[in-house]
């Protein structure tokens, strides 16, 4: 199906939403009557859908080159025997801390040198399984506005913008840190995913180290800064981020085993309650780490600390990565495709009959496994259809929330579940209001609504479904449409590779996605 512009209803939903973050702390959405109330929206404040969407992104390059500004650390593992590289100048192994590349294409940016003279590329392999810590977010998009302040916290104890920049220093102090804690490395996002490694001699072996062909190569005033990135712009660049998309969508860089049991997010609004007032009435394109307290930073980098010192003595084996992404599967394509065919009736109205029975088709498939047998209308309101919506938003944790958790994995279940609702909430209310106008095949009422009332149930439907959509926000949704030519790939403006145009202050903090050439002549 072509793509359909929002319409001015659609773009004021959004907008709207957009502005829904008032001050004031983090409260339930109502008390224990109100529970299932299909009238009681979620609370403005409540983090759970950015936590479910970070969860449900980890270590996929297209959502975090869309939210470039992390908020979550989670200890990982690289897998024994996984094969990593490093480009460099000169044939001197490294002997102090480096960047090592996921993929070969990426660190060959590094490769630098004299063409009477080539480069060197190191391949190593992981000799045992290799702590690290994951930064979600692009953490090596060197800017000064948010990208990098998780890393900040970890290295200095607070953030630095000045400091963007200045890599060594970073990879320096972070590695002091990570000595500390026994992990080996840190892992973070550039045009792919890298690991900035604190020592060589320690848990790698050499595969190869090949002295390659390059081309000429004079070193920038910044060490890795734009100059740098503008002089292989053509070449080896354009290439990485080709095999940085390799890892656009789920499962993501499967190289890397994170225990989400052991997460910590800055979006735990009870943890880390200073930033509620640093995100008030701002998108989530604007939020970062900025303002946050001296005693939330020592309360975090604390709990960071202790995820390494002390194994969790406490934690379930669900697999939570599984979870999230089986809501995801479970409800992107069925409003999207929802959203889609209630668009179209606006462009032609003699098409509505036909559209809200489709839709209502779409809704049943949603929620038949739910609709159980005495969930039928009574009256005119919505009470009965309160068990499905019940069932819709607690089968998938009834079980798992009776289980001894951690404290991350309760922050998990709590966005997973808050999320999970919001969707059961809007999509049992449309089915149900559906059901009222007589577009249920299963569930007949009569009589059936006028032609009148049937465009406003269309109308009522399209609003609530382009809201849901805006307050998930899922990337699923963002892509190049139409679709790209051939020689085409959808290219998410990021650091350091901006197109003429991209540098635009809009385009530059709020990116959207673009067709860009497969191949550089």
């Amino acid at each position: 199906m072509k793509h359909i512009a929002l319409t001015t209803l659609a773009l004021g939903v959004v907008a709207a939403l957009d502005a829904q973050i008032p001050l004031g702390p983090t409260i339930e959405a109502g008390n224990t009557d109100s529970e299932w109330d299909l009238n009681v929206l979620p609370n403005p404040n409540d983090t759970g859908r950015f936590i479910f969407d970070n969860v449900a992104s980890f270590l996929q390059h297209w959502p975090n080159a869309r939210y470039r500004n992390g908020h979550s650390l989670v200890p990982a593992v690289v897998p024994q025997g996984t094969i990593l590289y490093h480009g460099r100048g000169d044939g001197t192994f490294p002997s102090t801390p480096e960047w090592l590349a996921t993929d070969p294409e990426h660190a060959n940016i590094f490769c630098l040198g004299k063409v009477e003279t080539g480069c060197w590329q190191l391949t190593v392999a992981a000799v045992r399984p290799l702590n690290v810590l994951y930064f979600d977010g692009s953490g090596a998009a060197k800017m000064p506005d948010g990208a990098m302040d998780t890393q900040d916290l970890v290295a200095w104890g607070e953030i630095r913008p000045e400091k963007y920049i200045d890599e060594i220093g970073r990879i320096e102090d972070l590695c002091k840190w990570a000595r500390k804690h026994n992990v080996d490395g840190l892992m973070r996002m550039e045009m792919d995913f890298e690991i900035m490694f604190c020592d060589f001699h320690n848990g790698l072996e050499i595969v190869s180290f090949l002295q390659l062909h390059t081309f000429d190569f004079e070193p920038p005033i910044l060490p890795g800064g734009p100059q740098l990135m503008r002089h292989v712009f053509d070449g080896s660049l354009h290439y990485s981020h080709v095999a940085g998309s390799w890892h656009n969508r789920a499962p993501g860089d499967t190289r890397f085993q994170l225990d989400l049991t052991r997460m910590l997010t800055f979006y735990d609004t009870d943890l880390i309650p200073s930033l509620v007032v640093q995100r008030a009435g701002k998108h989530r394109w604007q939020h970062r780490l900025h303002g946050i307290s001296s005693k939330d930073v020592a309360i975090a980098l604390d709990r960071l600390g202790g995820m390494f010192d002390l194994q969790p003595s406490l934690h379930s084996s669900v697999d939570w990565t599984t979870l999230f992404r089986v809501l995801v599967e479970r409800y992107a394509g069925r409003l999207e495709h929802i959203r889609d065919l209630l668009l179209e009736t606006e462009y032609d109205s003699s098409r509505t009959n036909q559209t809200a029975h489709r839709v209502q088709n779409v809704l049943t498939s949603m929620l038949r496994h739910y609709a159980v047998f005495d969930a039928i209308p009574s009256g005119e309101g919505l009470a009965w259809v309160t068990p499905v919506f019940e069932l819709c938003a607690r089968t998938h944790t009834k079980y798992i929330s009776s289980l001894e958790l951690s404290y991350s994995e309760r922050i998990l279940l709590s966005s997973f579940e808050t999320t999970n609702k919001e969707i059961c909430r809007v999509v049992t209310t449309m089915w149900a209001n559906g059901v009222h106008a007589g577009l249920d095949e299963i569930i007949p009422v009569s009589p059936k609504a006028t032609p009148d009332a049937l465009r406003a149930v269309v109308r009522g439907w399209e609003e609530s479904v382009i809201r849901l959509m805006a307050w998930l926000d899922w990337s699923v949704w963002v892509r190049c449409e139409p679709a790209c030519d051939l020689e085409e790939f959808c290219y998410m403006p990021e650091w350091p590779w901006l197109y003429k145009g991209d540098e635009d202050e809009g385009v530059r903090n709020r990116p959207q996605p673009k067709c860009i050439r497969r191949y550089v002549d």
